[in-house]
């Protein structure tokens, strides 16, 4: 197993992300780190995932080390969700406001 390094940059963008998904979803910062299943707290987590990936461009391990998840393919369950999920109306119009508040 490699150990991933993370710079600075990288941890101030997702702590950026992590700040504006928690504000936006009223969750909190240690709920969307945690282990808990409750749909919502799922929903913020997955959003995370895909900003990161898809925006900023983190890899999976990158991704994986960040929130604490059991490996890389977690995080890639959460991306592909995030995409299955884009009907949903309540669900895009988070997102969206999330992007807009991140200036993406």
């Amino acid at each position: 197993m490699r150990k991933i390094v993370i710079d600075d940059i990288k941890l101030n963008v997702f702590n950026s992300v992590l700040n504006t998904i928690s504000k936006v979803t009223n969750i909190e910062i240690a709920d969307i780190l945690g282990k808990c299943r409750k749909s919502n707290i799922v929903e913020a987590r997955r959003i995370v995932c895909y900003i990161l990936r898809e925006h900023y461009r983190y890899t999976w391990h990158t991704i994986k080390e960040l929130m604490g998840l059991r490996d890389h393919t977690s995080v890639i369950y959460h991306c592909k969700n995030h995409i299955n999920l884009t009907y949903d109306k309540s669900y895009q119009s988070k997102y969206n406001q999330i992007i807009k508040e991140l200036e993406l």
